[in-house]
């Protein structure tokens, strides 16, 4: 087995290859670089979109040798026109932003911060974390004293586990397998699993009119189809190397697509 390390976006070999041809990935890292190069000429797909579609078709090692995810992207964004629409629109006078935007928060899901979000950017689609709509429910379980009885062997487990995947449930069928979903909770509810349940069809099930963060705001089958991220780990991710650039005195402009 070999072993090697990255050097300005080239490895070197560091150990001798024993018992195959020392090159046998560099062809496939190659030929997977200049897929997703075409590729992003040629499509409008998302630079997530480009690196899936080379994974499915080479291989996630033969992608990872071809270059870090910055590298790549840079290497799609410097391969399409530099004078895209949505660039344009963002740096005009009065920007226009369209896509999708992530909304998050650390206390809990903010209606107030939704619709500053709207007022502001009219033309995008509104998605909530799937992290943190998970992160809210199990908070007013803490709050109301009962997150301990979702654990592995406790009444609540059951329901609390298929709870969590409900953001994977396509929107059409939301309502009736939220439904099933609470037929699991005890026959002779407690107070606060009452309290738990008027909590969530108040607030994301229903059924009723003008949900404060109806389904369609935290459903992520048409996410996972489009392969988009289902989390803003990547926004998190970006702020932070954006803090790091400023601790340095560096200053990038960035550009998401």
């Amino acid at each position: 087995m070999a072993s090697a390390k990255r050097t300005s976006g080239r490895f070197v070999v560091v150990r001798d290859h024993h018992a195959h041809d020392p090159n046998s990935g560099l062809a496939s890292s190659k030929l997977a670089k200049l897929d997703i190069k075409n590729n992003a000429m040629s499509t409008n797909l998302t630079p997530r979109e480009l690196l899936f579609d080379a994974k499915t078709k080479f291989g996630s090692i033969p992608v990872d040798m071809a270059g870090s995810l910055d590298a790549l992207n840079r290497m799609i964004y410097r391969t399409r026109t530099k004078n895209a629409s949505d660039v344009n629109n963002a740096n005009m006078i009065d920007p226009i932003f369209t896509g999708e935007m992530r909304e998050t928060n650390d206390l809990d899901l903010e209606g107030a911060q939704q619709k500053a979000i709207k007022d502001s950017f009219p033309s995008i689609n509104e998605h909530f974390c799937l992290f943190h709509v998970t992160q809210a429910w199990r908070r007013k379980l803490e709050k109301l004293g009962i997150y301990r009885d979702t654990f592995f062997g406790k009444e609540l487990y059951e329901f609390w586990t298929l709870l969590k995947s409900m953001p994977f449930v396509p929107l059409a069928d939301v309502g009736k397998t939220f439904e099933e979903v609470v037929n699991l909770l005890p026959i002779m509810k407690t107070p606060k699993q009452k309290q738990f349940e008027e909590y969530l069809r108040t607030y994301y099930f229903g059924p009723r009119p003008n949900l404060s963060f109806p389904p369609q705001l935290w459903n992520v089958v048409e996410s996972s189809i489009r392969h988009l991220p289902r989390t803003n780990n990547s926004v998190e991710a970006s702020h932070r190397n954006l803090d790091v650039s400023k601790t340095d005195g560096v200053f990038f402009k960035y550009f998401f697509f």
